[in-house]
């Protein structure tokens, strides 16, 4: 039991640092975008600006420019994760559980992550979810998917998924797998994983989105293929015009399609990376036996 409270500690506080790191990044934004904001008007001559003003301008600013910082936060956290590693002498590779992985794992991760996407994004549609929620998840979006091109692509869709799956597959579920039985660490970390994400209906799709993930962290002992996966997931969500997803086909056909599509990519993934590790301890073991003999 204590080993149980004190990995669940660690985990969270894995998991804290890096939302504490997102609320300095956020406070940092605010007050530069509040300088650049004076700064603008001292050039202009005007010099009497309420200070509600200003603060109402500099939120707007840092809502236009949330992959700065999303980027800001990244930086700080990672900060935080190396000088802890440091501290403990351990290796941030083996902690986080970043291991090689084969061209097909990959193949198959990407193939998993557009099952997922079929079945979960899709599927919520098939659900009787009030309306208000649901505009609530298009406004949500809509806000991620308005950032710049070039924060879209380095914010959201490359460090945000390294980032997220280094502290929830990485840190947190390494901590918790090791103090409780499996199934119940894959339901913390996706529950933390979709609370993290705000609004109620981003909050579900981001918690089955993280089981699916943890499924195949578990069965690859990697977060690579993890990565690969928040990337595929990321980048469709804010790079692809919202008028792309409208398919003409019936939205369970689509369902149907993901969920095939997902249970044979689980199914296979993973497979390649045990019997390597296996042959390769068979191997070893066979070399020993006829040194002795």
């Amino acid at each position: 039991m204590k080993n149980f409270f004190k990995q669940l500690g660690k985990a969270f506080c894995y998991l804290g640092a890096y939302m504490g790191c997102q609320g300095i990044a956020g406070l940092i934004m605010l007050v530069g975008c509040g300088v650049v904001i004076g700064y603008k008007s001292a050039a202009s001559g005007e010099t009497n600006l309420a200070t509600s003003y200003v603060m109402e301008q500099a939120g707007i600013m840092v809502e236009n420019n949330m992959g700065v910082a999303l980027i800001i936060n990244a930086i700080l956290a990672m900060a935080i994760y190396l000088v802890v590693m440091k501290i403990r002498k351990h290796k941030f590779t083996k902690e986080v559980a970043i291991k090689k992985v084969g061209v097909k794992t990959i193949i198959l991760a990407i193939a998993a992550a557009l099952g997922a996407i079929c079945v979960i994004d899709y599927g919520v549609e098939l659900l009787p979810i009030p309306e208000e929620l649901m505009n609530g998840l298009v406004e949500d979006t809509g806000k991620v998917a308005g950032m710049p091109l070039w924060q879209s692509i380095l914010a959201a869709s490359i460090i945000v998924p390294i980032m997220e799956e280094i502290v929830f597959r990485g840190f947190m579920f390494s901590r918790l797998d090791k103090a409780m039985p499996t199934w119940i660490a894959v339901a913390i970390t996706s529950i933390a994983f979709g609370l993290v994400h705000g609004q109620m209906i981003w909050a579900l799709l981001a918690a089955l989105t993280g089981a699916v993930f943890n499924i195949v962290r578990i069965k690859t002992g990697s977060i690579i293929p993890t990565i690969v996966m928040h990337m595929v997931n990321n980048s469709l969500a804010t790079l692809i015009p919202e008028s792309a997803s409208e398919i003409p086909i019936p939205t369970i056909a689509v369902v149907i399609f993901g969920a095939v599509l997902l249970a044979i990519s689980l199914y296979f993934i993973g497979r390649d990376e045990d019997k390597g590790e296996v042959a390769e301890v068979e191997v070893k073991v066979s070399e020993d036996i006829k040194k002795v003999a």
